[in-house]
C-alpha cells in the first residue's frame, strides 16, 4: 500500500551507505569540526519546523511518500502563490530501488488531486532536467504539457543547469488526475491482453 503522509524535510537527507536516506545529514557534514557538526544537526531541525508551519500558513504542501511501512521518497508542492495565480510548483524524489514502478506516478496523482480539489489551486508546475527522459515521458503521458525549456535555472551539481518547463491546469483535470491515470492504466492492459490474444 502506498501513502502520502506527513512532511518531510526536503534536501535535508543524503543517501546513506545502504542506498536509504538518512535524516539529519548533509554532504561534508558528516566529518569535520565541532560547528560543522552541530550545524549538520541544527539544520534540518530548523527545515522540520519550516516545513510543519508552510502548509498552515499556505507557503507548501510537503508529504512524504510511505510504501508499506518504508519511506520511500518525497513530493513537495511549494512555493505555492496565492492571489490572483493560486499556483505551486511541484518538486519530487524517490528512492532508487522504487523508481519505474508506479509509484511516483500514483503518489504525483494524489497530490494533484489534493491542490486542485481540496487546497483550491489552480495551477501547478513542474521543472525537469533534459536529460530526465522518464520523468518527462511521464509529465506527458498523464498531461502534462511542455511549456519551455528555463536556461540555466538551477545550480546542480557545480554548475547552472536547463530545466524544461511542464505545467497543467485545474480545467485539465475535470475528473481528477488519479482518475485519468487509472483510466490510461485500463487501457494499456486492455490493450496488452488483446495483443497477446491475437498472437495465440
Amino acid at each position: 500500500m502506498m501513502r502520502l503522509s506527513g512532511y518531510a524535510p526536503s534536501g535535508s537527507q543524503t543517501r546513506g551507505p545502504c542506498g536509504r536516506f538518512v535524516p539529519g545529514t548533509r554532504p561534508g557534514c558528516a566529518r569535520g569540526n565541532r560547528q560543522t557538526r552541530i550545524r549538520a544537526v541544527l539544520r534540518p531541525a530548523r527545515e522540520m519546523a519550516r516545513l510543519k508551519m508552510a502548509p498552515r500558513l499556505g507557503q507548501a504542501l510537503p508529504w512524504i511518500v510511505t510504501y508499506g511501512d518504508q519511506v520511500v521518497g518525497q513530493i513537495t508542492i511549494g512555493p505555492i502563490v496565492w492571489s490572483s495565480l493560486r499556483s505551486g510548483q511541484v518538486g519530487a524524489w524517490i528512492d532508487e530501488p522504487f523508481a519505474r514502478q508506479g509509484i511516483t506516478g500514483t503518489a504525483m496523482a494524489m497530490a494533484v488531486d489534493y491542490c486542485f480539489q481540496v487546497a483550491g489551486l489552480h495551477r501547478l508546475e513542474a521543472l525537469i532536467r533534459p536529460e530526465n527522459v522518464p520523468s518527462r515521458r511521464g509529465m506527458e503521458k498523464y498531461g502534462w504539457r511542455e511549456e519551455g525549456v528555463k536556461v540555466r535555472h538551477v545550480h546542480i551539481d557545480g554548475a547552472w543547469q536547463d530545466h524544461v518547463c511542464y505545467a497543467i491546469t485545474a480545467e485539465e483535470l475535470p475528473d481528477g488526475a488519479m482518475a485519468r491515470r487509472l483510466r490510461l492504466r485500463s487501457a494499456s492492459t486492455c490493450l496488452v491482453t488483446e495483443e497477446a490474444e491475437s498472437r495465440s
